[in-house]
């Protein structure tokens, strides 16, 4: 009940948070605005489990001792006790309230009967194996799926080996427990359904629990972390981990959100059943009674019965095998070195990674086509979420790309792009999964044609370049990168503000460590710009705005660190600054403020890991 109270809670509470960007931004989850309909079905279920337990309550009063027996309000006797007087009730009452159709009465009885403890779903059902032999089947399959996801997004291999032995007990333990306790039936019965619960309770609470844990802890809800710390989002290992798990515990889809509510009805059901099975043995109840019929038919059924229950645990103990070689057949498939995290799908033997780094240094290669073709080829496509590629003297990107169709992100480090051809550019057919691009202390004079053909993937939304000798960006730029939203070009060869950025819709804009003496009047006005970095620039005065702006409206970081700024201008008041956060460490105009608790925050120098928006820092120790 818990549980899917503070899913519930959580499906409520995530889109007013900050974490809609990112989960939007990388389609870890359903669409944000289905949030409220997937916490409303999380809210169902935590009602019906919260209703199972009040039962309990309220029959133990009722009763003034413990009760653990199920529904005790649809119990076989108050239904025929109820339907017996009905049409007495009807005939006072008929000039008041509308008598429903017979129809809807007679299914109504057949419903609750079906379901108390001699009906077709009941404890003393004398179908009750076939009738848990079926769930088991269904659960075991829901299970396989929940699996076979895990194969294909978890790089832990710890987690998906917990997961399979999960399925394997629930495969092979029932037909166990039949045997040992063949002459005590009631308790083979309740043995299983607290087994089958245990291992609901384990796929359904503790797996999610636990991988949702590091993350909770990690989250700042603080206005300027807006989530999670940002130096986060650029340690290469915890994004992967974060893209591919919290696709595992998100619903993801309408078919997603009915998988994980099944398997949570199929928990309160046995809870249901555990419970009436532990029910004080009553008259009625101290015998689990079997279907009357003539001795030798009565045998024939048994035996007929027994063999089809025998079979049906003989194909589930076989599916758990199935399982099992499908799992270690890509347990023991052998990754490179290249592989960062790896994956292990069901039914592939191609080595497969979520996180490849070709690091020409270790492979002692200069990056020419062929070697990172060659490379590339060992890889399994539908894997690959995340291309990381470092110190390559030589580096030249082939068509092959264009197969990795699975790609989020790509970055280039430490290195000289010689060649990145139209045959091999980026486009929306093949990456309609691409996120972001980064090339950090990359040498190149232009940009590339691979990377602004005119059917850029769309869903790209950050391009950073951190260290680089371009000093110019191309006019079409705004037709080539459409959905361009970050956006950072530090410490390149920049002498002038690029006209084309002011035809494009960026919210976060870095162009720190440049040679740009002057900036457009829109950079600063709240309409588009969220955050803008221009720290290391000789940027004198800043433009004048229209009085009738509303800066602070959008805009919440402006950092002109580092830059010949003497005065500020009319519209950055004082008021605005406790709204915005204005960092002017080592300027001409901290110089002359006197020190006080405001100018000493805007005032304070940056260390030389904060001064560029790309945490360059976390680069200088990887060689190898």
């Amino acid at each position: 009940m818990g549980f899917y109270a503070v899913a519930a809670t959580a499906y409520a509470v995530i889109p007013h948070t900050f974490l809609p960007f990112q989960i939007q931004a990388y389609s870890v989850a359903i669409d944000i605005n289905d949030f409220p309909v997937v916490a409303a079905f999380h809210g169902l279920l935590a009602g019906c489990h919260a209703l199972l337990a009040l039962d309990k309550v309220f029959g133990s009063v009722q009763a003034r001792s413990l009760q653990v027996h199920g529904f005790h309000w649809i119990s076989q006797q108050k239904v025929l006790k109820s339907t017996r007087s009905r049409s007495d009730v009807y005939r006072v009452t008929k000039s008041r309230v509308l008598q429903p159709p017979k129809v809807v009465q007679k299914s109504f009885r057949k419903i609750v009967h079906a379901f108390s403890r001699r009906g077709l779903f009941g404890v003393e059902s004398p179908h009750f194996e076939t009738v848990m032999l079926i769930r088991k089947s269904f659960q075991i399959l829901l299970q396989s799926y929940q699996g076979y996801a895990l194969s294909v997004f978890m790089p832990r291999a710890w987690f998906n080996w917990l997961f399979v032995v999960t399925i394997l007990v629930n495969c092979w333990a029932p037909i166990r427990v039949q045997r040992r306790f063949a002459d005590d039936l009631p308790r083979a019965r309740l043995v299983n359904i607290v087994l089958d619960i245990a291992l609901d309770f384990l796929t359904l609470m503790v797996f999610p629990v636990t991988l949702v844990v590091p993350y909770y802890k990690l989250y700042d809800p603080d206005p300027f972390v807006q989530g999670f710390p940002w130096t986060v989002w650029y340690d290469d290992v915890w994004f992967i981990n974060f893209f591919l798990e919290a696709r595992l515990v998100f619903v993801t889809s309408w078919f997603n959100l009915a998988v994980k509510m099944l398997l949570g009805l199929n928990l309160l059901s046995g809870l249901d059943l555990a419970t009436s099975l532990l029910d004080k043995a009553t008259p009625s109840t101290a015998v689990i009674a079997p279907v009357r019929s003539a001795p030798a038919a009565t045998s024939h059924l048994k035996q007929s019965t027994h063999r089809m229950y025998n079979l049906g645990h003989g194909m589930l103990a076989l599916w758990g095998l199935g399982v099992l070689i499908c799992h270690v057949a890509a347990a023991v498939v052998v990754t490179p070195p290249q592989c960062v995290q790896g994956v292990r799908p069901w039914f592939i033997t191609t080595p497969s990674c979520s996180l490849f780094e070709f690091n020409c240094k270790r492979d002692q290669v200069v990056g020419t086509a062929n070697e990172v073709d060659r490379i590339l080829s060992t890889m399994y496509p539908p894997s690959l979420a995340y291309i990381i590629i470092r110190h390559c003297p030589a580096l030249s990107i082939p068509p092959r790309i264009r197969q990795f169709n699975s790609l989020v992100g790509i970055k280039v480090h430490n290195s000289v792009l010689a060649d990145w051809p139209t045959v091999a550019r980026l486009n929306a057919h093949d990456h309609d999964r691409l996120r972001f691009l980064m090339f950090v202390d990359v040498n190149m004079t232009r940009l590339p044609d691979g990377l602004v053909g005119n059917d850029f993937p769309p869903l790209v939304s950050d391009i950073e370049f951190s260290i680089s000798n371009l000093t110019s960006l191309p006019d079409n730029l705004d037709t080539a990168w459409p959905g361009l939203s970050y956006f950072i070009l530090e410490r390149a060869k920049l002498n002038a503000f690029p006209d084309v950025l002011t035809r494009m819709k960026i919210q976060v804009l870095s162009l720190g460590g440049n040679a740009i003496s002057t900036v457009p009047a829109w950079v600063f006005d709240g309409l588009t710009m969220r955050a803008v970095f221009l720290n290391g620039n000789p940027i004198a005065t800043l433009p004048e705005l229209d009085p009738g702006l509303n800066v602070a409206e959008n805009l919440y970081r402006i950092a002109l660190d580092s830059t010949n700024v003497s005065s500020l201008p009319s519209w950055m008041t004082p008021e605005l600054m406790e709204v915005v956060w204005v960092s002017l460490g080592n300027t001409p105009w901290c110089s002359q403020q006197p020190a006080t608790p405001a100018t000493e925050m805007t005032c304070v120098p940056l260390s030389e890991d904060d001064f560029t928006q790309y945490p360059l820092y976390m680069e200088k120790d990887i060689v190898l």
